[in-house]
């Protein structure tokens, strides 16, 4: 959960790790989620050793990386207005037929349509305290861990990755579609659909053109 500079606190919407008790559970094979799929072993760890990684997501998300947006929600954009973070532990459990499912509209607003409850959460605890530039520590443990990146830093990094981008066409490739799939792919179709869409092409291509076993005769 992020918190910004008014106060207001709101879900970090992850791509496909469970989230809302609204969202329909999705089906991501073959695909293997990136930052989701670390966030299910964090939890598996103590609060009081969290991974390194996962401090320095949490570092991106108050300093509105564009690296860490591209990891969320194609729809959700990190503000570099994020105050602190601060990440609770829950444990989903999925619905069934015995169970209140059906969560009546708010009364407050009549447009607001009745909605599917496909989980129920419990909360287990605070994983990380809330955690800001200002917190006591953090700054110097991501600096130990070499995850501390300044404004000066970062923008020689990006400097970098872009002379890298020109001298290498390979990279350069990869860089346009990267944008290309972030910017109008993904505004079509989940990361589990391009998969299985590659996949689909590659075997029909294969028994279209593949080379096929010639006859002998004997």
């Amino acid at each position: 959960e992020e918190e910004e500079e008014e106060t207001t606190t709101q879900e970090v919407p992850f791509r496909f790790k469970v989230g809302s008790v609204h969202e329909i559970p999705g089906i991501i094979i073959p695909h293997q989620p990136r930052i989701d799929w670390q966030m299910w072993f964090a939890a598996l760890a103590s609060a009081d050793n969290p991974p390194a990684w996962l401090l320095s997501f949490v570092h991106g998300l108050l300093r509105g990386s564009e690296d860490i947006s591209m990891l969320l929600q194609s729809d959700y954009s990190v503000s570099d207005r994020i105050e602190s973070v601060q990440i609770l532990q829950y444990r989903y459990h999925y619905t069934n037929y015995t169970e209140e499912t059906r969560i009546v509209a708010d009364t407050t607003s009549p447009t607001i349509a009745p909605s599917f409850r496909y989980w129920h959460r419990d909360s287990l605890s605070h994983f990380l305290p809330e955690l800001s530039h200002s917190t006591p520590g953090f700054k110097d443990f991501l600096k130990r861990a070499n995850l501390w990146s300044s404004k000066k830093k970062r923008k020689k990094q990006r400097k970098r990755r872009k002379v890298e981008a020109q001298n290498n066409f390979a990279v350069s490739v990869l860089h346009k579609i990267r944008k290309v799939s972030r910017t109008r792919i993904e505004s079509m179709l989940r990361h589990e659909q391009i998969v299985w869409a590659a996949l689909l092409t590659t075997v029909l291509a294969q028994l279209l053109f593949g080379r096929r076993p010639s006859s002998q005769c004997s």
